[in-house]
């Protein structure tokens, strides 16, 4: 799934966060080495070079390894970001353990009502949704979306991008009324928090306007996508990124189940907010998603054993 960095201040690199995990006595030469890596892993995500990153993610592990227990929020960081660029090549099998080993250090660290368990528990949303476990990634993303709302309060805008990704999840298991909901949540959210052109309140649109339409109630939907007329010109280069995919799956479903009643104006402009999503980019060259680190002991996990992480000796 192509998300843009959007929320760098979600999964940006943090280096004072770096400088407090390495607290610990870490040796020099170690962290130097495992500093090099994850940058390099990171500059290759952000180019779109997807396996190099991921190459590079397991370098910085294997770097840790002899000395995790010093610093496991370091090693809790690397698996994460190793899980996360597995998963974006498909991988997420492989995933999982590594991503859940991460999480076990971050709640036994902060708790899990952080920040750092909500970006785990969101990635580990992402993977089992890619593993079509969709009960799981829903059950996950409420987790997330707990845990964020009970660090940043319930009106943080990274509270609402959790939201749209749970309100998603709910329509694919057709939880009409539930995902209603999520969205007119998001739309409730006050102006300072969330500003009246967001793309979060454009998703929001589209996700009321798909709601009704799966519920038979094409008047509503029409009210939803004209308010949505009204913000998609406005949206930045970044902005129809975030908001083309959930658009053109939402024109396909309109148009397959009303083609007589095609509005003219809006698939104009709809097709024009697309065409400037793609203008110069391509899914692969979007940086994704990162996760901050966490810490506390447990077993680190073995680079080379992707099976069963918990098995391997540091």
């Amino acid at each position: 799934m192509g998300r843009r960095g959007l929320y760098g201040c979600c999964f940006s690199m943090i280096l004072s966060v770096t400088g407090v995990a390495r607290a610990a006595a870490l040796s020099d030469q170690v962290f130097v080495v495992w500093d090099f890596y994850n940058n390099a892993a990171w500059r290759a995500a952000n180019r779109g070079d997807i396996p190099e990153a991921t190459h590079r993610f397991k370098l910085a592990i294997e770097t840790l390894q002899p000395e995790w227990e010093r610093a496991p929020g370091l090693m809790a960081r690397s698996y994460a970001d190793f899980a996360w660029a597995l998963y974006k090549q498909g991988r997420a099998e492989e995933a999982r353990p590594l991503a859940d080993w991460a999480l076990e250090i971050r709640l036994r660290r902060f708790g899990p009502k952080s920040e750092p368990a909500a970006q785990s528990l969101y990635e580990l949303a992402m993977i089992e949704l890619d593993r079509s476990h969709v009960a799981e990634a829903e059950a996950f993303l409420r987790r997330s979306v707990e845990a964020w709302e009970a660090y940043a309060g319930p009106y943080d805008v990274r509270v609402s991008y959790y939201l749209t990704e749970l309100a998603r999840v709910l329509l694919i298991e057709r939880k009409l009324d539930d995902a209603e909901s999520i969205y007119r949540r998001i739309l409730g959210f006050p102006e300072r928090a969330l500003p009246p052109r967001h793309v979060f309140r454009a998703v929001s649109f589209i996700g009321l306007a798909r709601v009704y339409r799966l519920k038979g109630e094409p008047a509503r939907a029409v009210f939803h996508e004209k308010q949505l007329v009204s913000l998609l010109p406005n949206l930045s280069h970044a902005d129809a990124q975030e908001v083309a995919t959930p658009l053109s799956d939402y024109l396909t479903q309109r148009r397959s189940a009303e083609a007589t009643e095609e509005d003219a104006l809006l698939l104009k402009v709809s097709k024009a907010v697309v065409t400037l999503a793609h203008a110069d980019d391509t899914d692969q060259s979007k940086p994704f998603r990162r996760v901050f680190p966490a810490s506390k002991t447990a077993r680190a996990p073995s680079a080379s054993n992707r099976t069963d992480p918990r098995s391997a000796t540091p």
